[in-house]
């Protein structure tokens, strides 16, 4: 218990210090009689055990009162146990629907105005001035949403002052009654970061075998506040092994900029390439344990609500469920280490580029921009061509090849019969049939608009559209984007339908009628 470990910490008092203990820690009160003020105390301590590193803290309410509390957490630093200490003497003191104020002495060693200061970190989202997240970031924050709505005051008080130590350690020195000696079952999540090293699967779950072997690709980003509040962050994503993917490097182009934002980008990129590449799997290594903690939780805070960024969290997701097993895994950059070096080089060289923020290039392009021209010169004249038809009354199929009937299917439903279904069909075959380039004359200006100016967007954006939604048949819209990769196509539209184009449809409804 703690204070065992606190009664050993101060058994070389001398006598008459110790007798001064009872006087020093009466409490001034608990709860004032004028109004409803709430004060408490709280200190928080971290040990070594063989086990590992173990936290404790305590709530001290009063003599006998019943809230008193000895909560022990695994795996947290002295000050963390500090913050804890304080959001659950919080949590405890929210169910008096009467409180008008709230007083809070910890040993935690926080700057006057601290409940200010709160706000102020959570502006920059919790990263410190000159750019990197601020240590116990995620216990900083729950303590700003628990507290943000209420009359508080946070005075610090030391574990111990000129040898005499404060109420919470007093009490327990003098064997305080303490009712509650774990954590509460209606608390919320207790933080608890993860060491580096450690690993987990897409499914938040811990592995149960080794990833040796498996390709791994390092992500890491730079965050940076002038002091003109203007601020910039890039990130990096490096394989060591070349084979598997290339080292690449941007501006966060992202508003707001923040370095959580970066980190994201950074490991989205990863899983692009992962998943174009082809890889059956990979390890995918970052210096987040913000995005560790949230990833295992499902995105969500305490509250129930999600967690900052969940766009992007949903384009990371996606690509974990492109057929490729995924692991994630933290690491701090090491100065020794060629790989972190490289990310953190091309990082500091990657900030001070331009801003391109959203490129609409695609968007803007027009379809005489597109369209294959007179002057246009083929690496072949035996060129494939091939019709593909919007729906309409006088035909259902929609490809006609250039010398051969139309394509027609029993299958033929609704699905089957969007243009863009089609140009995934004739893709598929004259990639099957090792065709290189490739002639289609539609008369859908909307296909070629979405083959040629939608498609890359979705493709960066993560198949999703401007709303961060799921676009609309987003297997099908992947496989043309790999198969476009393999096939260069040149678009023709039928504006007006010339004779050539009539003659393929009037072949198209002999072909089904023989057909049918």
């Amino acid at each position: 218990m703690i204070g065992s470990l606190v009664r050993n910490r101060f058994a070389a008092l001398p006598v008459s210090t110790q007798a001064a203990l009872r006087f020093y820690c009466q409490p001034s009160t608990s709860q004032s009689t004028k109004s409803n003020v709430v004060e408490v105390c709280t200190t928080g301590y971290s040990f070594t055990k063989s086990s590992g590193r173990v936290g404790k803290y305590g709530i001290f309410w009063g003599h006998n009162d019943p809230r008193n509390s000895i909560c022990e957490v695994p795996g947290i630093t002295n000050v963390a146990a500090m913050l804890m200490a304080m959001i659950d003497a919080v949590r405890v003191a929210r169910k008096d629907d009467s409180l008008e104020k709230m007083v809070i002495y910890t040993d935690f060693n926080c700057p006057p105005g601290f409940h200010s200061k709160l706000k102020t970190y959570a502006m920059r989202d919790f990263h410190s001035y000159l750019g990197p997240k601020m240590k116990n970031a995620e216990l900083l924050k729950d303590l700003y949403e628990s507290t943000k709505d209420m009359n508080v005051v946070f005075k610090h008080r030391p574990a111990v002052e000129d040898k005499k130590p404060n109420y919470v350690i007093a009490n327990i020195l003098e064997g305080e009654n303490y009712a509650s000696k774990s954590r509460p079952p209606d608390s919320p999540p207790i933080e608890i970061h993860c060491g580096y090293g450690d690993e987990m699967e897409a499914s938040g779950e811990t592995p149960t075998t080794s990833s040796e072997g498996w390709p791994h690709v390092y992500t890491t980003a730079l965050y940076k506040s002038s002091k003109n509040g203007f601020k910039s962050a890039s990130y990096a994503v490096v394989w060591p092994e070349k084979r598997h993917g290339n080292d690449t490097m941007h501006r966060l182009a992202l508003v707001p900029v923040t370095q959580f934002r970066a980190q994201l980008s950074a490991i989205e990129e990863a899983l692009k390439q992962a998943v174009e590449n082809r890889l059956p799997q990979v390890v995918v290594v970052t210096d987040s344990q913000a995005f560790m903690t949230n990833w295992r939780k499902g995105w969500t805070k305490p509250s129930g609500t999600f967690a900052p960024n969940k766009f992007l969290y949903n384009r990371i997701r996606d690509l974990t469920q492109e057929g490729i097993e995924v692991r994630f895994r933290y690491e701090t950059p090491q100065k020794d280490s060629p790989v972190w070096s490289l990310a953190l080089d091309k990082c500091l060289e990657a900030i001070d580029l331009p801003v391109v923020g959203k490129d609409r290039s695609e968007y803007n392009r027009e379809l005489k921009e597109i369209l294959l021209t007179e002057t246009d010169s083929l690496e072949s004249s035996d060129v494939h061509r091939v019709r593909i038809f919007k729906r309409s009354p006088n035909f259902t199929s929609k490809i006609v090849w250039e010398g051969e009937d139309a394509e027609y299917s029993d299958k033929h439903n609704e699905e089957e019969r969007k243009t863009h279904h089609a140009l995934f069909a004739v893709l598929e075959k004259a990639s099957a049939s090792g065709m290189r380039q490739l002639i289609i004359r539609t008369d859908s200006p909307r296909l070629i608009l979405s083959a040629e100016n939608w498609l890359p967007v979705w493709h960066r954006t993560g198949w999703r559209n401007s709303l961060h939604k799921p676009i609309a048949d987003a297997d099908v819209w992947k496989k043309i984007w790999s198969l476009k990769k393999t096939v260069k196509v040149y678009w023709e539209l039928m504006d007006p339908m010339d004779d050539n184009d009539k003659a393929a449809a009037q072949l198209n409804v002999v072909s089904i009628s023989n057909k049918v």
